[in-house]
């Protein structure tokens, strides 16, 4: 074997090696949090639903989300605009209390026909310490 071989051989075992540790350490979102999901789904009688659902490796003292903010898309200033916030302090179970997993819904019923609609999601968990991740979900036109 060359020693040119050699080297190209080492760069690339080293390579493999940085890309498979890197894949390992990013498929836990977090200390506390193992993985979430957000979405929004429109109806035909023009309610919006907006789901969660959040995992934790193990059980945690608190899990869900503190805070969900609607936007409605704004076609004259071109941005997002907040129309409605569910809190956890409204809506207790947003968070759940000793536990692995949570799943939350509701339902929006003020949608307008043909408006872009989306959700912020603040995702959080604790146990000891806590952590927050923001999750924005992809855009439904209600109907």
């Amino acid at each position: 074997m060359s020693k040119k071989f050699k080297n190209l051989l080492l760069i690339l075992l080293v390579t493999l090696l940085f890309v498979s540790t890197t894949s390992v350490a990013m498929a836990r979102a977090s200390k506390y949090i193992d993985a979430y999901d957000a979405g929004i789904k429109t109806y035909s009688n023009g309610d919006l639903k907006i789901h969660f659902s959040i995992t934790s490796e193990g059980t945690v003292n608190k899990l869900g989300a503190k805070t969900m903010i609607l936007q409605e898309w704004n076609s004259n200033t071109q941005k997002w605009v907040s129309i409605k916030t569910y809190s956890y302090n409204d809506y207790p179970s947003m968070i759940r209390n000793n536990t692995q997993s949570n799943n939350f819904d509701v339902i929006y019923s003020d949608s307008v026909s043909g408006y872009l609609y989306r959700a912020k999601i603040y995702f959080y968990a604790e146990k000891g310490g806590y952590d927050t991740r923001e999750h924005i979900t992809s855009s439904v036109t209600a109907q």
